[in-house]
């Protein structure tokens, strides 16, 4: 093309010009005049390839679209579809020159929810022989597409913690968001995982409106949730106080208690206030479970670091470490060793410092 472009204008950049502006007008009269001669079949498998939003198999595009093979590799023949060779298999796609082409939206919306219905069970196959967690966000879209709304949130929730996971973060607040505005019956679920994924991107004054916002139901669990994000976004003195009121509630079970005994615990040393975090920690471990025990025990090892008391932290970072186990989830390991780093830092032993802290990453 760029050969003919030069040799037609004589490489003059002004008449390249002229030449290109009126082009596009010429090539989609050229490209509808081609989808015009296809037959119904043809234009409904284009449709769908186009539709399915992604490289498909040559047999699973014929399966679907209920045509023969023969047709899907007339269509490649004549340039309609291009082969997608970036994986380890064949795929099929659009070819560029004709998409995005408004002959290849389903205008149809019957159709269309009937294709997306297709294109939503063929990935959920794939999806259930590959255990491909990447699949869960097209699989949403497709559902939401033909109209099934709550089965498309489900996999939106996964989808969602899939994309968290992964580092694409606005793309969970995107499918969360998207799902959420469908209005299904797991509003909660959804609502809560939204929550986490506004907090991830550190929009806090987002995930605390859309918390407060929550059912109910579920009351101590949300102001948790709500005491975190407010310690997360810098502003102790408001987790404190939510948590002080939940720790206040003689309606808690023990296991909640504890968890926010934990957090409270953490709140008051980064307030600065030793005494009363040394007395909360205290007061709490005869009655603990051993996970929370070990949370405790942290906390007082950083109060003793604070206060200079590089035995008694060294002491106590030593029994959380002997007493850890692969199962706790309240206290990370790594932590636990960059603290006992920090400590023999303090005391002058730079070399078993440096050790220490490297094996805590």
């Amino acid at each position: 093309l760029t050969d003919k472009l030069l040799r037609i204008t004589g490489g003059l950049p002004q008449k390249i010009r002229m030449l290109v502006e009126v082009l596009p007008e010429d090539i989609d009269f050229l490209v509808r005049a081609r989808l015009v001669e296809l037959n119904a079949g043809s234009l409904a498998v284009l449709q769908l390839a186009q539709l399915f939003g992604r490289p498909i198999a040559p047999g699973a595009l014929a399966v679907l679209a209920k045509v023969p093979r023969s047709d899907i590799e007339e269509l490649v023949m004549q340039g309609f579809l291009a082969l997608d060779n970036s994986g380890a298999a064949a795929r099929l796609t659009v070819a560029e020159s004709y998409q995005p082409h408004p002959m290849l939206v389903v205008a149809d919306k019957k159709t269309r929810q009937k294709m997306h219905g297709a294109c939503a069970a063929h990935l959920q196959t794939l999806q259930s022989m590959d255990l491909d967690e990447s699949l869960h966000e097209p699989i949403t879209m497709h559902l939401l597409g033909a109209d099934r709304v709550d089965q498309a949130a489900s996999h939106a929730l996964q989808a969602g913690r899939w994309l968290a996971k992964n580092a694409a973060l606005h793309r969970s607040e995107s499918i969360l968001t998207h799902i959420l505005d469908a209005s299904p019956s797991q509003t909660q679920e959804l609502r809560l995982a939204l929550v986490d994924t506004h907090v991830a991107l550190g929009q806090f004054d987002r995930a605390i409106e859309l918390c407060r916002g929550l059912s109910s139901e579920e009351e101590q669990g949300i102001q948790l949730r709500l005491a975190r994000i407010h310690s997360l976004g810098g502003d102790l003195e408001a987790a404190q106080k939510a948590l002080e009121i939940l720790w206040n509630q003689p309606s808690m079970s023990q296991a909640q208690r504890e968890l926010v005994g934990v957090e409270l615990a953490d709140v008051l040393l980064r307030r600065g206030d030793l005494d009363k975090a040394t007395e909360l920690c205290l007061d709490a471990l005869p009655n603990s479970s051993s996970d929370y025990a070990l949370a405790f025990n942290h906390v007082l090892g950083k109060v003793a670091f604070w206060r200079g008391q590089w035995d008694e932290a060294h002491a106590r970072y030593e029994q959380v470490l002997s007493d850890l186990t692969q199962s706790n989830a309240m206290v990370d390991r790594g932590d636990v060793l960059h603290n006992i780093g920090l400590v023999s830092l303090r005391q002058g032993r730079y070399s078993k410092a440096c050790e220490q802290i490297q094996n805590g990453l």
